[in-house]
């Protein structure tokens, strides 16, 4: 026989200091909720930006995360790649055989240890890299316009001091 346990309610008040984002198209957005939706809201600017400059030269942002690794990597394990660009594995390897399949990248068995797929930039993707980093620059200076020089270096500044402090602790993929 089960013992029934009474269930208790509790209630918690959440409170933030209201405060409102003016974007730059002059739309006031309430600025109220937990981070993750703000930094998630963040997120979609900047990719959203990033994948209307892809879209026209047939690159999905994923295989953009791939080749611009790539472009500051020699070589690079497939598990480094996934983590790096936070692409699940599965996924990684169907969009990497699409960029091979595009001529933009290719694998190798690594000669120091067999049992690794190393993978590589070729000629092409560095070139179609080089092609696309203004369009992607564009972009970028574009979602933070209304920015200052100052508030700009210290977007990147904290978000970069968020992700290296979070590193150690970010799942594996």
């Amino acid at each position: 026989m089960s013992k029934k346990y009474p269930i208790e309610r509790c209630s918690f008040r959440l409170e933030r200091k209201k405060v409102q984002a003016s974007p730059s198209d002059g739309a006031t957005l309430p600025v109220d909720g937990p981070n993750i939706q703000l930094v998630s809201q963040a997120n979609q600017l900047f990719t959203g930006h990033i994948e209307r400059r892809l879209r026209g030269h047939g690159i999905s942002l994923d295989q953009w995360r791939v080749l611009s690794y790539l472009f500051d990597h020699t070589a690079s394990p497939m598990a480094e790649l996934a983590a790096a660009t936070n692409i699940t594995g599965p996924t990684l390897t169907r969009v990497v055989d699409q960029l091979i399949e595009m001529a933009l990248c290719y694998r190798n068995v690594d000669s120091a240890d067999r049992r690794r797929v190393l993978a590589y930039l070729s000629k092409r993707g560095r070139s179609v890299v080089r092609e696309l980093l203004p369009l992607i620059h564009e972009a970028e200076a574009e979602v933070t316009s209304h920015l200052s020089p100052k508030e700009n270096r210290e977007l990147i500044r904290l978000l970069a001091h968020l992700v290296g402090g979070t590193a150690q602790n970010r799942p594996t993929i």
